[in-house]
């Protein structure tokens, strides 16, 4: 990186700040001359409208520096992570990492018993074609245009496959959940599920038909202390998974999905979305209702969860979908969120 040029395409920047101090960002001019730009306050972030080409230098107080970037997409993330060497302490406590791998589900595990996928718990991998469109994708009673499975391929940003990972592997692991956790959850869902539904406010995406078949949740603005609960629960899982310190964003309640609902493919923002957490505390159903995610192999798989299983992933990087009619009555799951 030397300078930045003149440029007019313009190009959101995410600066992520997971150390314990302020980072101050410089924007690098044509003649290599930083000039001081914004404040990163401690472990937060900040999002800074700029241009392709446009040179950042990141510098601490004491003046060393931290990372630099170019801009060279439409939407790009920098990451100002701790050093593992100076913090003298691992990430997450080593016998915590270890319960964590114990929780883990082997991707090889059958979906069983067969033909009664409401009780899978599994993996199934292969390439589908969905070419039953009565099935799979919208519905004429949806009210919707004419729309196929793959609807919204063409607008999945064309920087995603550019994007870098932050996990091992194939961008999800399905697990189960802590004990503690699964028991807290499905307690507070037996106690709530009979007065605290409420309406789910418009999603504002043409991903759902939620015009259509109308969506519901536990707003968990409402239960402030089960939120930090459940988010000082996951956010460590997910730090051990992508082994760097994360910043919560959002929590989506504990959203209930009707019979009928649709979720059309789509990835999640890059800017608040790099490492996602789904919950599954409890189902209704007389069919599975699967995710769909696309590897970076371009494998198409699905994966079953039941209550009291996760799913931690990179949504942002991997297409997700829950493109079959779910079968079941009701499917209640909490969804977290960070960066």
């Amino acid at each position: 990186m030397e300078s930045s040029g003149s440029a007019t395409e313009r190009a959101v920047v995410l600066f992520v700040n997971n150390i314990p101090e302020d980072v101050d960002v410089f924007w690098v001019n044509v003649q290599g001359i930083e000039l001081p730009q914004h404040v990163v306050r401690a472990e937060s972030n900040l999002t800074v409208q700029s241009f392709v080409g446009h040179c950042f230098r990141l510098r601490v107080s004491s003046g060393l520096l931290v990372g630099q970037l170019e801009a060279t997409l439409p939407s790009q993330l920098s990451v100002v992570a701790p050093c593992k060497e100076l913090d003298g302490a691992p990430l997450v406590d080593p016998d915590l990492a270890n319960s964590y791998k114990s929780l883990i589900h082997s991707v090889a595990a059958p979906c069983e018993p067969a033909g009664h996928s409401t009780k899978y718990s599994c993996i199934r991998r292969g390439t589908f074609e969905h070419d039953d469109k009565w099935k799979y994708g919208y519905q004429k009673r949806d009210n919707q245009h004419p729309q196929s499975l793959y609807q919204t391929e063409a607008e999945i940003p064309n920087y995603v496959p550019r994007i870098p990972k932050f996990s091992k592997g194939p961008g999800f692991l399905k697990m189960s959940m802590p004990p503690e956790l699964a028991r807290f959850l499905i307690q507070f869902w037996d106690t709530e599920r009979a007065r605290s539904i409420v309406p789910h406010e418009w999603m504002g995406s043409n991903a759902t038909n939620e015009e259509a078949v109308k969506m519901f949740k536990v707003d968990l603005d409402h239960f402030p202390a089960t939120r930090v609960r459940i988010v000082d629960f996951v956010r460590p899982m997910l730090e051990w998974w992508t082994e760097r310190r994360l910043v919560h964003t959002a929590t989506y309640g504990l959203r209930i999905y009707r019979r009928d609902s649709v979720l059309m493919r789509h990835v999640d923002k890059v800017e608040t979305h790099i490492a996602s957490a789904i919950l599954q505390v409890a189902q209704e159903a007389t069919e599975g209702w699967p995710l769909e995610i696309r590897t970076d192999q371009n494998e198409i798989i699905e994966i079953f969860l039941q209550p009291g299983e996760m799913l931690l992933y990179e949504g942002y990087l991997h297409p997700q979908a829950y493109v079959e009619d779910t079968r079941s009555q009701t499917v209640y799951r909490s969804e977290q969120r960070f960066i």
